[in-house]
């Protein structure tokens, strides 16, 4: 929680899934395999991660339930900065988090190593609540990729 004045302006969890989705490593390519062993002694004396074993499992978590108060990208920033932190010091390798590229948010993500990912929003509704797409404004969509 970001807090200013006593008033909560911001929040982001840190959701670990391990129990319900997991990531394992099939193989890896023959460069990556040859490079396995340099990395993970260079991980005993580094911050970086040490890579898996092939069938291991990859801890990774979602940041999820974004909120800030004015899309105050500073209280987004330093949220961000504090769940990285975070999750820096367990056995997470990456975490997942999505924000619509038209959100004012978004480009705090580009501070950090990342993938993009891509694809489409659809709208669910049962005939008797109406058709909702009058009520779709302007806004910046929310989407919640824990959920997804």
């Amino acid at each position: 929680l970001a807090r200013r004045q006593g008033e909560i302006v911001g929040c982001v969890a840190a959701w670990d899934q391990s129990k319900l989705r997991q990531t394992h490593i099939e193989r890896y390519s023959p460069g990556l395999a040859l490079a396995r062993p340099f990395v993970n002694l260079a991980s005993a004396i580094s911050a970086l991660k040490p890579m898996p074993a092939t069938g291991a499992r990859i801890a990774h978590g979602y940041l999820c339930l974004v909120a800030i108060l004015d899309n105050d990208l500073q209280v987004f920033r330093g949220l961000l900065r504090h769940a990285y932190n975070a999750l820096r010091t367990g056995p997470w390798h990456y975490a997942i988090a999505g924000l619509h590229e038209s959100d004012p948010l978004a480009q705090a993500l580009d501070e950090y190593r990342c993938i993009d990912a891509a694809g489409r929003m659809y709208i669910v509704h049962y005939p008797q609540d109406g058709d909702p797409r009058p009520a779709i404004d302007g806004r910046t969509p929310y989407f919640e990729m824990a959920f997804a």
